[in-house]
């Protein structure tokens, strides 16, 4: 799900979710690349590209303020790209009851598409850990503790 960025602002993102996702991803261990996120109001923190989970610093954080899917356009705020699960992310927001993600990427992962998204969807209805074909783990929770417990199922 490739998609185009448009920097609303590019300054260092200052939330206090940030704290709380660098703590979880060093309970997250070594169990490879990913992304982690939370919903902020109507806007989501999630990691940047190519951040490592398993050294996240406070510099590797993004605002995803707003994403359009149709024409495929992330309006973001921070420092550099958000990951390229950040459309996926903003997807699954949408259901109620989610307000943190963490995705664990398979060794060799396409980047995520619609049709990954809406499998994400499908699959979330019954269980908040899944495993998607071709991207990898996602875990879900009303909190970062629930989404953290969910990762049980890799």
């Amino acid at each position: 799900m490739s998609f185009e960025t448009f920097f609303l602002g590019r300054e260092k993102i200052k939330n206090p979710f940030v704290e709380k996702m660098i703590s979880a991803s060093k309970k997250i261990g070594d169990k490879g690349a990913g992304s982690i996120s939370m919903r902020y109001g109507s806007r989501i923190i999630i990691t940047s590209k190519n951040a490592s989970l398993s050294s996240l610093t406070e510099n590797d954080f993004v605002e995803v303020v707003d994403y359009d899917a149709v024409r495929n356009i992330a309006l973001v705020i921070g420092m550099s790209e958000p990951s390229s699960a950040a459309a996926l992310h903003w997807l699954i927001y949408r259901r109620d009851g989610i307000n943190a993600i963490i995705s664990v990427f398979d060794k060799d992962i396409s980047e995520p598409d619609f049709d990954i998204a809406m499998e994400a969807l499908k699959l979330l209805r019954n269980s908040n850990c899944i495993k998607l074909k071709n991207y990898g783990h996602v875990s879900v929770g009303k909190n970062m503790e629930e989404a953290l417990e969910g990762l049980k199922c890799l």
